[in-house]
């Protein structure tokens, strides 16, 4: 496994991109919100203006006073479309930006698993080292008090080493 200085910076590195995504992706709603916002506002207006250019031509007006109605209607029409366009880039970029977002904490959450695996396999490779340390002590204790325990068949554990009486042995006892 990669080494845990490598694993966290690379964890850091994905918090910090998944906090950046989540600024762009408030900016980006705020710009909807606001730009949609804008939009209710230029139709309300439109519509306004719409009754009282209705009301004006019940009324009866000028010739000339009409025309300005209309193309001033003409041009909230079009600032309308393209409030409505700016809306959908908005959109877009809100949807674009929850993406990226996805993305960058589906990466956090891989380093983040990545290191908790590491974590978990060194600490059962410790309890492992710790397990066979045990057992090799057990194992050392057992052969030891059987080797210490008098045989209770009457016949010693291990057989006790006879001395043997070599030529030196000998020599020294005849002089």
């Amino acid at each position: 496994m990669a080494d845990p200085a490598i694993i966290e910076f690379l964890i850091e590195r994905a918090r910090k991109s998944s906090d950046q995504c989540a600024r762009t992706l408030a900016q980006a709603l705020r710009r909807e919100t606001s730009d949609r916002q804008q939009l209710e506002l230029l139709v309300r207006y439109r519509l306004d203006y719409a009754a009282r250019y209705a009301r004006m031509c019940r009324d009866g007006t000028t010739l000339a006073a009409m025309r300005n109605f209309e193309a001033f209607l003409a041009k909230l029409d079009q600032a309308i479309n393209q409030q409505r366009q700016a809306v959908e880039h908005a959109t877009a970029s809100a949807t674009s930006a929850r993406g990226a977002l996805g993305e960058a904490e589906r990466k956090r959450q891989s380093m983040t698993i990545l290191r908790d695996r590491r974590t978990q396999s060194d600490l059962h490779a410790a309890l492992r080292r710790e397990q066979a340390q045990n057992d090799e002590f057990a194992s050392r204790s057992a052969r030891t008090a059987a080797d210490a325990a008098p045989s209770t068949t009457g016949t010693p554990a291990r057989p006790a080493a006879i001395p043997v009486a070599g030529p030196s042995t000998v020599a020294r006892g005849r002089s």
